[in-house]
């Protein structure tokens, strides 16, 4: 279980925006993380100011998310102490503002 005491399956689905794309600086947060030195390098490279054609690439052509991004890198491992501070670069999900299903209660 995670630090809001639900368990962690639920927090990546129900509380983290675990679809959205990663910002250049959390790719270098996992690099420190990576167990295996080919993973910390790619993490590394698509932080980097050098690899912003491959961060575009590879984040929004390819359209990776979290989601995607923590299955592929299998070093990063998710080891307890790692799953906060990832917790922690992934955002929160918003309440939206407006709902359909709310619609007709907004039109009275």
């Amino acid at each position: 279980a995670a630090r809001s005491g639900w368990p962690a399956g639920e927090l990546f689905g129900r509380a983290l925006a675990i679809h959205s794309v990663p910002r250049p600086f959390a790719f270098e947060t996992l690099a420190l993380f990576a167990t295996i030195e080919e993973e910390r390098e790619k993490l590394e490279e698509l932080a980097s100011a050098e690899g912003a054609d491959l961060y575009h690439s590879y984040c929004y052509r390819e359209k990776r998310g979290w989601y995607e991004i923590l299955g592929e890198f299998k070093s990063l491992g998710l080891r307890e102490w790692d799953l906060s501070v990832v917790i922690d670069l992934i955002p929160r999900l918003q309440p939206r503002a407006f709902s359909i299903a709310r619609a007709s209660e907004a039109a009275t």
